[in-house]
C-alpha cells in the first residue's frame, strides 16, 4: 500500500480529525521540527494511530515514520493509550470516548467469537464455547471505563445521550459542554414541554362550560383538580395523573346548583385559603367541615399529612339532614389511587340527602343515580 492510497482502520475513528487553526499549528511543528512521533499502522498497513500527523507530513511534504502495532492484545486500547497522553480531555469527553471505545470493543469481542466459530468448525471440541460470552461483554463496558480514565456510570450516561441526544453529545465531545449540564439541559427541556401541556390542558379544562341541564342541583359534590405552585417537583408528580387547574379558573365555573343547596368540597391541608375562594365563587357559605382520616401517612414540608378534609358550605334555606341521617364528623377509610376519594363518601352524602339531585362536579367515573362533569368523563 503506497503512501498516496494509505487508508485509516476504524479505530483511527475515535480521534477526530483536527481542522482549521489547530491543524495548521500541527503541520507548521512538522515543517519545523519533523515527524516527532511515528505513524502507526495495522498488520495490513491501514493507519490505526496518527491520522493528524500523516496528513500534515503530506501537507508539508515531510517524510513520514511509520510502526507496526504488533497484533497482540486488545487493538483499540492500544490506540486509546496512545493517545490519551497527548489530549487534554474534560470528564465528559473522556466519557464519550468511552462509549465509543465500548462500542469498538464489542467489536473485537464480536470478532473473537467469528474466530472461535471458525475453529469450532474443524474442532468439534471448541464449539461450547462459541456462543457469545455475557462476561465478555461485562469486561469490554469494564474496559472501556479504565481505558478512558472514566467510570462505568458516566460511560453508560454517554451512551445513552448519543442515542437519546446526538446533538448534545456532540457539544459534550467537543469539550463544550459536559455531563450534567447535558443532562439538566433535557430535563429543562421536559420541564418547560410538561409546563406547556399543562397549560394547554388546563386551557382547555377551564373553557370547558359545565353540562347545560335542564334542572338545577340541591347537591353538589366536588374534589377540584388544586395545582400546586411550591414545588415543580410536585407540579409534576399531580400532573402525571390529571391535568391540575389554578384557582381563579375553578372558581369562575358556572355551578348548576339550586338556589336552595349544599357543597360538600375537598381541600387538601396546603389548599384551605383556595378552597374558600372557589367555594364563594360558587355561590356557597362555608358552615362545617369533616375530616377523612387515613390508614396510611403522607408528605408534608411542616407535618406529614393523614387526612384530608371535606368542607360543607350552602347557598339559600336547604332544610339540614335528619338527625339521624347525620354521620360521624370523621371518615375513616383506607388510601387507594392517585386522588382517590372513599367510596363511603357516596353512601353518606345519599343518605344525608335522599331523592334530591346531586351532580359530582371533575368526576372520574359516572355512578347511578348522579349526574357527573369532570375531564374523564362524557358529561
Amino acid at each position: 500500500m503506497s503512501d498516496a492510497t494509505r487508508e485509516s482502520h476504524p479505530v483511527a475513528n475515535l480521534f477526530p480529525l483536527m481542522v482549521g487553526d489547530d491543524f495548521a499549528a500541527l503541520a507548521e511543528d512538522v515543517k519545523s521540527n519533523g515527524l516527532l512521533e511515528p505513524i502507526w499502522l495495522h498488520p495490513d498497513g491501514r493507519i490505526v494511530d496518527g491520522r493528524n500527523r500523516y496528513k500534515a507530513c503530506r501537507a508539508v511534504d515531510v517524510e513520514p515514520s511509520f510502526r507496526t502495532w504488533s497484533g497482540e492484545g486488545s487493538l483499540v486500547e492500544f490506540v486509546v493509550s496512545l493517545n490519551l497522553h497527548r489530549r487534554h480531555l474534560t470528564a465528559g469527553q473522556k466519557a464519550m470516548l468511552g462509549a465509543e471505545v465500548e462500542e469498538a470493543l464489542a467489536v473485537e469481542v464480536e470478532q473473537r467469537r467469528r474466530e472461535r466459530i471458525a475453529e469450532a468448525r474443524s474442532e468439534p471440541e471448541m464449539a461450547q464455547r462459541v456462543a457469545p460470552s455475557q462476561k465478555e461483554d461485562r469486561e469490554a463496558r469494564a474496559q472501556a471505563a479504565k481505558a478512558t480514565g472514566s467510570n462505568r456510570q458516566y460511560v453508560s450516561d454517554a451512551k445513552k445521550l448519543k442515542a437519546d441526544r446526538p446533538d448534545l453529545a456532540e457539544q459534550v465531545k467537543s469539550g463544550g459542554m459536559s455531563i450534567p449540564e447535558a443532562k439538566k439541559a433535557i430535563n429543562t427541556e421536559k420541564v418547560q414541554a410538561k409546563r406547556v401541556g399543562q397549560r394547554e390542558r388546563t386551557a382547555a379544562l377551564a373553557a370547558r362550560e359545565v353540562p347545560a341541564v335542564d334542572r338545577k342541583y340541591a347537591v353538589v359534590y366536588a374534589d377540584p383538580p388544586w395545582r400546586y405552585d411550591f414545588s415543580s417537583t410536585d407540579a409534576r408528580a399531580i400532573e402525571n395523573q390529571y391535568p391540575t387547574m389554578d384557582t381563579d379558573a375553578i372558581a369562575a365555573l358556572d355551578v348548576p346548583a339550586a338556589d336552595d343547596a349544599v357543597l360538600f368540597m375537598w381541600a387538601t391541608n396546603p389548599k384551605l385559603t383556595q378552597a374558600f375562594e372557589v367555594l364563594h365563587g360558587w355561590g356557597f357559605e362555608y358552615v362545617t367541615n369533616m375530616v377523612w382520616v387515613k390508614d396510611r401517612i403522607g408528605m408534608g414540608y411542616y407535618a406529614r399529612s393523614r387526612h384530608e378534609m371535606l368542607l360543607i358550605a350552602k347557598r339559600g334555606q336547604l332544610a339540614t339532614p335528619e338527625p339521624s341521617n347525620r354521620p360521624d364528623s370523621v371518615i375513616e377509610a383506607a388510601r387507594t389511587k392517585h386522588s382517590a376519594k372513599p367510596e363511603v363518601v357516596y353512601e353518606l352524602l345519599d343518605r344525608m340527602y335522599p331523592g334530591l339531585p346531586k351532580l359530582e362536579m371533575f368526576c372520574r367515573e359516572p355512578r347511578d343515580g348522579w349526574d357527573a362533569w369532570g375531564n374523564e368523563v362524557a358529561a
